[in-house]
């Protein structure tokens, strides 16, 4: 699942990176700067902060450490990067997934930058 959001992010398909997210109204999606709820909610925070196929860049995660709180949910912390041509912006999150009957999937994401 974070794979294809990173393929769909770098071909900036917003939709197909979203899909990594669960489909409700109880996706939790956090940053210092604030909070949305829901699935639709967080697409469009998404679509105004990416409104232009040049503001996506190239996405990659790393240092991931997953630990499983039980059989169908997770806990995955990790580093994300975007390479762009004016800048090079990068942080941290901590994602909770659950498997869901259409997969894995991101209920609650809290992602930070760094300073």
């Amino acid at each position: 699942m974070l794979n294809a959001q990173v393929d769909a992010w770098n071909r900036a398909d917003l939709d197909g990176f979203m899909e990594g997210y669960a489909s409700s109204e109880h996706l939790v999606f956090m940053t210092p700067e604030g909070s949305t709820r829901g699935h639709a909610e967080t697409l469009a925070r998404y679509r105004r902060s990416y409104d232009r196929p040049d503001r996506f860049g190239v996405l990659t995660f790393d240092a991931l450490e997953f630990s499983a709180l039980d059989g169908d949910t997770a806990v995955v912390d990790g580093r994300w990067r975007l390479r762009r041509a004016a800048d090079a912006p990068a942080g941290r999150f901590l994602l909770v997934v659950r498997r869901l009957p259409e997969g894995w999937r991101v209920v609650s994401d809290y992602t930070v930058s760094d300073p």
